[in-house]
């Protein structure tokens, strides 16, 4: 038989045509991190759309993991020639020959699919920290957006971002909250001292600024909202707070800048125990924090 071509058209996506790559059809699907399916029946057809990371396209990837799952829904035109694909988190309805269509929608299948092929390396970042292959890492769950707030999602002990992952799925049911914040998550290795994860996150958030805001005039980037739960409150707790010397003593009775040790280690204590509240974070939630 022969092959058709068919054009599509991208609606209401932060993503670049070319991140669009790979089409996977929605079937059944399960995943003990969620308790609910956000799935609504309409116009169109529910999919998944894959896109992994490009060598080409690495400055704008810094931040992104190295697959993504997009939420989409495709919708055949009237003259079948066109394939218009939806962004479902923020658009629920499109107008068609003169009336309001619902469209159908998945949005749970694209976090499922995550969730299944991501590798857990919770238990080895516990027990093994210094094994951990994957370093502490914010990694943001669609491209950055300058007219968004920044919504940061931090694990606990013995635990990952997915732990998160029910939470991101309710979120994204609300297209007027999703239309004001996009959604970031910080992974660390848990067995190592909160103090470090703090100082891996804080640098993560002083490269963004280097990458997106070097002038510190966006007000939607330094409106940051940081979420911890359990331990991942005591990493936000030190997000927001000027250490003074407290940190410092409580580790240590002689002052650092009498301390032996060599001058690249002596910058590497002051850059852990001594910090001022991060620009970037203007509220904190504490979830089951100690």
């Amino acid at each position: 038989g022969t092959i058709e071509r068919l054009d599509t058209v991208f609606h209401g996506f932060s993503w670049e045509p070319s991140d669009f790559q790979q089409l996977v059809l929605v079937g059944h699907y399960g995943n003990q991190r969620l308790k609910t399916k956000q799935i609504r029946d309409g116009l169109g057809v529910p999919v998944v759309i894959l896109r992994k990371t490009s060598a080409g396209i690495k400055s704008r990837t810094d931040f992104l993991g190295e697959t993504s799952a997009i939420s989409a829904t495709a919708v055949l035109s009237s003259d079948a020639n066109t394939i218009d694909f939806y962004n479902p988190v923020t658009i629920r309805s499109i107008e068609t020959q003169g009336a309001i269509e619902p469209l159908a929608y998945d949005t749970t299948a694209s976090i499922a699919y995550m969730l299944h092929h991501h590798p857990q390396t919770r238990y080895r970042d516990f027990i093994f920290p210094e094994q951990s292959q994957d370093q502490s890492r914010l990694t943001m769950l669609e491209p950055y957006e300058p007219n968004k707030i920044p919504l940061i999602l931090v694990h606990g002990l013995l635990s990952s971002p997915d732990t998160y992952g029910e939470l991101y799925n309710q979120l994204r049911t609300d297209p007027v909250l999703m239309a004001d914040y996009q959604v970031w998550v910080f992974k660390y290795a848990t067995g190592k001292p909160f103090i470090r994860a703090a100082s891996d996150l804080r640098a993560e958030l002083d490269r963004v600024i280097e990458t997106y805001d070097p002038e510190l005039s966006n007000e939607y980037l330094r409106s940051g909202v940081l979420v911890g739960h359990s331990m991942g409150g005591l990493i936000t707790r030190l997000m927001i707070s000027y250490s003074g010397e407290r940190v410092w003593n409580s580790v240590s009775r002689i002052p650092l800048e009498v301390l032996a040790t060599d001058e690249k280690t002596r910058a590497s204590f002051a850059e852990r125990f001594y910090f001022d509240p991060h620009p970037m974070i203007s509220r904190a939630v504490f979830i089951a924090t100690p």
